[in-house]
């Protein structure tokens, strides 16, 4: 096995410190470091060799080394002192440089106006293009790094474009020499030339990612390699791609997010990974912007229960002070909660596989947003509408003890998943669009809402290239951003909503024609008068439902062996119980009788089961806010056993057997008390 297959506990120390004081890191001393990181627990230790200032803690030949540490070579002392404690070493390169940025102007990412990323925006970071001579400067540094140390592995920070859109004159001239053409200016999804930059964009960071992976694999073939994939969570000015992703050996990346988000991200993360467990790190205070701020005990014990529960490995990020001296507290009280949670660690097996029902599409291509349309890139957004409706249905389906996984095209039919949820996922490859069609060809089961596939990869302008799924053409969204959804039939996942009391939606929907016989479940309904109106109105409050138009709005078809249904919009990410549960009664209706996982669960657990070579590990995760969360008492669970012939059940912290029933294809049992984490062994008879 590689190193990074056994390891599930990890230390990064940032050092990000200026040269601005001579007292700074004036009290580094590596056996004090090391010291501090042995008594955390971990396994590893990711020692940096340069920070995001660009100043470096070696004796770089094409950088700048720290006038601090006056010559001494910091990197090799820490190597040294973590390895006679018997630490794994990875050793960490930030891709941004202040000092680059600072000493060569020329390779500087810059704004469409001209103004360099991100000095010249307020913040302290100096960013630098790939298309310029930045490029060969990486090179050297990672060659010198890998030639004269020697590690574990290379963890490369900050690889990406982020919240950056360059528009640099390297970046003007290789644009206009790969397509004749100027870097486009407005933002559009459904013009080429504009789908070309983003591809060019996509390029870059692929290529820069690709050259420090040979470079290291030409040097040291046995070294891993990681570079930081948090980049995707900024959408398509991160341009990050699945090929930018398969450049590193094990993907990682730090997240500041909650107990949902975790979920969603482990899941995500290990299906597109090259090799498991993936790296999930988070910081030991609430942001990066401080210093003394530490999360408690209690949040940091969840995110590490989440990270087991998800089968992930775990870094805990500390930041070294100015004068070159870490808090001895925080590693300590880190080895308390390591080993605290350390009976559960044991059951990790990184060749385990997630059950569930329910998987929902997440594309990188599909990071945009429609309203973007039209708007010019000095005004731009970061926030990402495709992201955020993930998060939002998948704490809808944990309150609905839904389980569930998050999936791109490769994912999708290595599963054996009952139900695909697609949310407004607007743009597709022609290859995720094959992927679908053979997914519910198969006899899988499609929701799809709002404007998913519109801007797709060989779609009709303003279509969708899912049209053949939905059995429905696009015409449009509707003027007003109050709309309403109208029962059509009795179904029981309608609950009271009725076509005279319909279902309220914030936001605009598709308006659609059938292109092909379905079933019209429900039907476009619009206020009385357009809404903010100050004139003409039917309440002054509110703007109840007047028009009943003609439109369906959800409807379904069979589609080869399997079925789709579409909503014109997309209750599934409302804050409104009443609309949740809605949409949990509608996908737990195409699940079908024989759920996976049945329960008595409250909403703040979520069921996570695994299928690993002889048995089920069944774990049950209660990350509550505020914490320290209300333990759960007397939880019954049955699991789905399918072709597993199951009679015992171990709980994994006691070691002992719970009682369980075993009938009509379930393994019941109930497990007495939960307050971060619980973990059930389904077994075979012995």
């Amino acid at each position: 096995m590689e190193w990074f297959e056994k390891s599930l506990r990890r230390n990064l120390i940032d050092i990000h410190i200026t040269e601005d004081d001579e007292r700074f890191l004036s009290e580094f001393d590596a056996e004090a470091y090391a010291d501090a990181v042995v008594s955390s627990g971990v396994d590893t230790a990711i020692l940096y060799s340069a920070s995001c200032l660009g100043l470096c803690y070696f004796p770089t030949k094409a950088g700048h080394m720290h006038r601090n540490i006056k010559g001494r070579d910091m990197l090799a002392e820490m190597l040294a002192a973590c390895k006679a404690r018997g630490l794994k070493t990875v050793v960490y390169f930030n891709i941004w440089s202040r000092w680059a940025y600072d000493t060569h102007p020329e390779w500087r990412m810059r704004t469409a106006d001209g103004k360099g990323y991100s000095v010249e925006l307020g913040l302290r970071f100096g960013q630098c293009c790939p298309n310029t001579g930045y490029f060969e400067y990486v090179r050297q540094q990672v060659t010198q790094l890998i030639q004269d140390y020697e590690c574990d592995g290379l963890w490369i920070d900050m690889i990406g474009w982020f919240d950056n859109v360059c528009y640099c004159d390297a970046c003007r001239e290789k644009f206009r020499n790969q397509t004749g053409k100027e870097l486009p200016e407005i933002i559009h999804w459904g013009d080429e030339d504009w789908k070309q930059f983003h591809s060019f964009r996509e390029e870059s960071i692929i290529r820069m990612a690709e050259m420090i992976r040979n470079t290291a694999r030409e040097l040291k073939p046995s070294l891993s390699v990681t570079q930081q994939c948090s980049s995707w969570e900024r959408g398509w000015v991160g341009a990050s791609s699945e090929r930018f992703l398969s450049h590193s050996d094990y993907l990682a990346g730090d997240f500041y997010v909650g107990s949902t988000e975790q979920s969603v991200i482990c899941k995500f993360l290990s299906n597109l990974t090259q090799n498991r467990p993936i790296e999930y790190m988070v910081s030991r205070c609430l942001t990066l912007s401080e210093h003394t701020t530490n999360k408690s005990k209690e949040l940091l014990t969840a995110q590490r229960a989440a990270a087991i529960a998800n089968n992930t490995a775990f870094v805990f990020i500390d930041a070294i002070d100015p004068v070159g001296t870490v808090n001895p507290k925080i590693f300590r009280q880190m080895g308390q909660i390591f080993e605290e949670l350390s009976v559960y660690e044991k059951e990790q097996q990184i060749d385990s596989r997630l059950q569930a029902d329910v998987a929902v599409f997440l594309s990188l291509s599909a990071m945009c947003n429609a309203s973007d349309n039209g708007r010019n890139i000095r005004n731009k957004k970061v926030d990402v509408h495709h992201i955020d409706d993930v998060y939002a249905l998948s704490k809808t389906l944990i309150e609905g003890n839904l389980p569930y996984d998050v999936v791109g095209a490769d994912q999708l039919l290595k599963g054996n998943y009952k139900v695909l949820i697609m949310s407004d996922v607007i743009r597709l490859t022609a290859k995720e669009q094959d992927a679908i069609r053979m997914f519910v060809q198969n006899g899988g089961k499609l929701y799809a809402s709002r404007n998913t596939s519109l801007y797709s990869e060989g779609a009709a302008a303003d279509q969708f290239g899912l049209a053949d799924l939905f059995g429905a053409r696009a015409c449009g969204e509707t003027p007003w951003e109050e709309t309403f959804l109208v029962p059509e039939g009795e179904k029981e996942f309608f609950g009271d909503f009725s076509k005279k009391y319909p279902i309220e939606i914030v936001g605009r929907q598709q308006q659609i024609e059938l292109t092909e016989p379905c079933e019209v479940w429900g039907s476009l309904a619009l206020p009385y008068f357009p809404p903010q109106d100050v004139h003409q109105f039917a309440s002054a409050l509110s703007d109840p439902p007047g028009i009943y138009t003609a439109h369906p709005a959800l409807i379904c078809r069979n589609y080869g062996k399997g079925q789709v249904v579409y909503c014109a919009a997309k209750p599934e990410v409302s804050d409104a119980d009443v609309h949740r549960e809605f949409f949990r009664g509608l996908i737990a209706s195409l699940v079908g009788d024989s759920p996976i996982l049945k329960t008595n669960a409250p909403k703040v657990a979520e069921t996570i089961v695994w299928k690993r070579k002889d048995d089920l590990l069944v774990n049950l995760l209660n990350f509550q806010t505020p914490l320290p969360p209300v333990p759960l008492y007397h939880t019954e669970l049955s699991i789905r056993m399918d072709d597993m012939e199951l009679v015992r059940a171990v709980d994994v912290s006691t070691g002992e057997e719970l009682p369980v029933k075993v009938e009509n294809g379930y393994i019941t049992f109930t497990v007495p008390k939960t307050e971060y984490l619980s973990s059930v062994k389904l077994l075979k008879k012995e």
